[in-house]
């Protein structure tokens, strides 16, 4: 005859899981706008029965059930679909960085409005109209003199500009290499923290999702693969080189190029370059050595011409 307090026991056990539901309901609430926050839910299971199937149990017909308890804290995540996000966010940052540039390129040019080279060089050829058809007046000759004062200070200002465009665009490349590096150290930070936790058998969901926050803002700087297979060494590959292995950090540099400018490489601390594919990073890169600079020589070349 079982006790009297197996009912009661029954319920305690039943009223524990479910307020612990509840408390995972009111975290979820409490972070509906916090960044990367990944839904949370509950796992129950049946408490082991009486009687378990042992040579010396009692012999009563079937398992009495003693309750149920929290199996697990599961986080509603999907890796594949996170994988695509992150494949897809390097297309994306790539793509907004040249954006950026060109568009700024195109109010530097400022076509179609006034006043541009189109137009200054419009007026200056109108100027040497005039005075060839009147060589000899004088407002001729102070009109041509200003309009090709204007014309030479419209090609300076113009190179200049594209020149501060492609510093400015140096200086972004050098300070994504150091955010890439700071986010690669809180990974590496992370992965310790959680494999600590996992070793005392907890499920360290928070932390997952901050590393899984990093591990995006990361992807949309340049492409990332993640590896999960060994639990005890969470790695993110650039390229085919290990960036963050574990605690470990692989950093990357920012190495100026004397035959360019002196405008920096992104490169290993072994000096060979890193392999971007896609993202904020070659973005910038090809924004810096091929929009702006294909700009400048543009530019040089049609006031040599001139």
């Amino acid at each position: 005859m079982f006790s009297t307090f197996h009912g009661i026991e029954v319920g305690k056990k039943g009223l524990m899981a479910n307020n612990t539901a509840i408390q995972i309901i009111g975290h979820n609430l409490a972070n509906i706008e916090t960044e990367g926050y990944s839904r949370q839910k509950v796992q129950l299971k049946t408490f082991i029965p009486i009687y378990e199937p042992t040579a010396n149990r009692v012999e009563v017909p079937g398992q009495i059930g003693t309750g149920v308890v929290v199996e697990d804290i599961q986080r509603i995540r999907d890796q594949m679909i996170d994988d695509r996000i992150y494949f897809e966010k390097a297309g994306l940052g790539h793509s907004e960085m040249r954006e950026q540039f060109l568009h700024q390129i195109e109010m530097i040019l400022n076509e179609p409005d006034r006043p541009n080279i189109r137009t200054v060089m419009d007026d200056f050829w109108e100027s040497m109209q005039k005075l060839a058809a009147n060589p000899t007046e004088r407002a001729a000759r102070e009109e041509l003199i200003q309009r090709t004062n204007t014309l030479t200070d419209t090609f300076r200002h113009t190179y200049n500009s594209l020149y501060d465009l492609r510093v400015r665009a140096n200086a972004l490349i050098e300070q994504r290499i150091a955010e890439v590096n700071q986010i690669g150290a809180e990974i590496a930070s992370l992965n310790i923290q959680i494999v600590k936790s996992e070793a005392m058998g907890d499920n360290p969901n928070d932390l997952y999702d901050r590393r899984d926050l990093l591990i995006e803002k990361l992807s949309k700087i340049m492409t990332i693969k993640v590896e999960r297979n060994n639990k005890h060494e969470y790695i993110v590959y650039i390229g085919a080189e290990n960036f963050v292995q574990g605690g470990l950090v692989n950093p990357i540099s920012g190495v100026g190029n004397t035959e360019n400018e002196g405008f920096v490489d992104v490169r290993w601390k072994d000096g060979r370059l890193v392999n971007l594919g896609n993202g904020e990073l070659s973005g910038l890169l090809i924004a810096r050595d091929v929009d702006i600079k294909n700009a400048i020589e543009n530019i040089n070349t049609l006031a040599t011409h001139l």
